[in-house]
């Protein structure tokens, strides 16, 4: 005779759906694949109760929802969870894993999934810093090419800059125009590139375009959440080396002597 599933365990269904929800958005469909993944197929959730679960969970503002297009080119409701809710998940874990360790009797200790993959998860902090400094550095390198390619304006508008400031453009102006130059090429580079970012972002998570051993990491494909406090960050540092990168041009444009330049023309 089979044996039957188990049946969710009232006040359970909503935590166990933010768990699900905290490694990747998902919709209902899948929500209810990966409990019964995660259980090995011994949780019995139904869609008649997963459903009113996640409604109770939209009404407390613990996750999100938003319509997305499915792989199968169906449009599906997706949730994810917030930051109130992975609050909320962190408070009852530590709840619910005395009350199984209770249950369970001695011999058997409960480890959440974050302390068994603890090597896993220092190695993705380690990772992150390492891209942070790999964008940082060609940020930089990108500076240098708009400085280099300033002061070879400068040099190659010797001319022109002398008869503008033969005819009463200020010091201040021509300074001015050099800054703004270099400022739109970096503004130019960094939207395009936020354009960019988000788009495989967006088309990452929603095709799942990276797949992963679920036996190892967890999860079958590799997320992607596209942060706008990140891009806000990148974009304020891009702008800000590209902006110190046009004073050293600027000075020297303003430095050139119209006498001089004007001299055998």
């Amino acid at each position: 005779m089979a044996e039957r599933n188990l049946q969710v365990l009232p006040g359970t269904l909503e935590m166990l759906v933010l768990n699900v929800l905290a490694a990747v958005p998902e919709h209902g469909w899948g929500i209810g694949q990966r409990l019964q993944q995660a259980s090995r197929g011994a949780l019995d959730v139904n869609q008649g109760s997963l459903y009113p679960a996640l409604q109770r969970l939209l009404e407390r503002g613990w996750i999100k929802s938003e319509w997305r297009v499915t792989e199968s080119g169906r449009r599906a409701r997706y949730y994810r969870v917030t930051a109130s809710g992975l609050r909320q998940l962190k408070k009852q874990r530590g709840s619910w894993a005395r009350q199984v360790e209770a249950v369970a009797g001695e011999g058997f200790v409960a480890t959440p999934w974050m302390e068994m993959h603890q090597s896993l998860f220092r190695v993705l902090r380690l990772e992150k810093l390492v891209t942070a400094l790999f964008i940082g550095l060609i940020v930089l390198v990108a500076g240098l090419n708009i400085l280099i390619l300033l002061v070879m304006l400068t040099l190659e508008k010797r001319r022109d800059i002398a008869v503008l400031m033969s005819l009463g453009a200020r010091a201040a102006q021509v300074q001015r125009i050099f800054m703004l130059h270099g400022v739109a090429i970096g503004a130019l580079g960094t939207l395009s590139g936020l354009v960019l970012g988000f788009a495989v972002a967006v088309l990452g998570g929603r095709y799942r375009i990276f797949s992963l051993d679920p036996q190892v990491y967890g999860i079958d494909y590799l997320p992607f959440r596209a942060s706008p406090l990140d891009a806000l960050a990148i974009a304020a540092v891009a702008l800000l080396i590209s902006f110190a990168a046009t004073i050293y041009p600027a000075r020297r444009a303003t430095r050139i002597h119209p006498v001089e330049v004007l001299r055998y023309e």
